[in-house]
């Protein structure tokens, strides 16, 4: 029958459109005789619980025509906050001081904009790439979202990164792939500027000659041979060590 046919076709209908179009059709059916008063009843109480589903959130999704004039189906993204201000304060000035940027370039942007670009500058030496994504990159930084966002868009404009980004169509993108491209940025990460390091000392052979006894370090044991048998045949008048070969004392 019609009408269990309009009823069918409520009780599946994919969005509210569809529910405005199978209202139109039956009070056309009913106009023209094809339903009698109590079918076509029947057909709009179904169609109301239908639209009561709709206003609940249940059924399948609204066209995109009417997701933008209506309220969003998911909760609005919320802004991310640190949850100790000072902490990110103080990460923000260590990043910016850490000297990951020449002077010349860092002039051209604020403090958080240094540190976010430091923290890109940190993960290309160590990986040669970056591809943290900007929450990520705000967190280590202790700036915000859209700091980091300004920061390499400008770093981007003056040539100072190369980004390439990583887009999936019917899927969530990839994060984007950050380079150093300057090359005194360049230069200056090879430098090592702002790494903290130790300096390796060579310590030089000596030798300690004192009353009664002689200390020899290290590869210096045949000058100072050489030194104490000149020594010796000043004193006693030999021009060398003894036949033994031993070292003499100086006494």
């Amino acid at each position: 029958m019609l009408a269990d046919q309009f009823i069918e076709a409520a009780q599946t209908a994919p969005h509210s459109r569809a529910v405005d179009e199978l209202a139109r059709l039956t009070g056309r059916a009913l106009g023209e005789g094809r339903l009698s008063d109590a079918e076509a009843s029947a057909v709009f109480e179904t169609l109301a619980a239908r639209r009561r589903a709709f206003a609940a959130g249940g059924g399948f999704a609204r066209p995109r025509a009417e997701k933008a004039a209506g309220a969003r189906p998911w909760p609005a993204r919320r802004s991310p906050r640190s949850p100790d201000r000072q902490a990110s304060i103080e990460r923000r000035r260590r990043q910016a001081a850490s000297g990951a940027l020449p002077p010349a370039l860092a002039a051209q942007f604020t403090t958080g904009e240094i540190a976010a670009l430091a923290v890109v500058a940190r993960q290309f030496q160590r990986n040669q790439v970056c591809v943290l994504c900007v929450d990520a990159i705000a967190a280590l930084a202790g700036v915000s979202r859209s700091t980091v966002k300004n920061a390499i868009r400008q770093a981007r404009t003056l040539g100072l990164l190369e980004v390439r980004e990583r887009r999936r169509p019917g899927w969530p993108s990839l994060t984007n792939v950050v380079k150093v491209a300057s090359k005194e940025w360049l230069a200056w990460l090879r430098l090592g500027a702002g790494r903290v390091g130790v300096k390796k000392l060579t310590a030089t052979d000596t030798v300690f000659l004192a009353r009664g006894k002689s200390q020899v370090s290290g590869h210096g044991v045949e000058s100072a041979k050489r030194r104490e048998g000149g020594a010796r045949g000043l004193r006693g008048g030999a021009s060398g060590p003894n036949a033994k070969g031993g070292l003499v004392l100086l006494t």
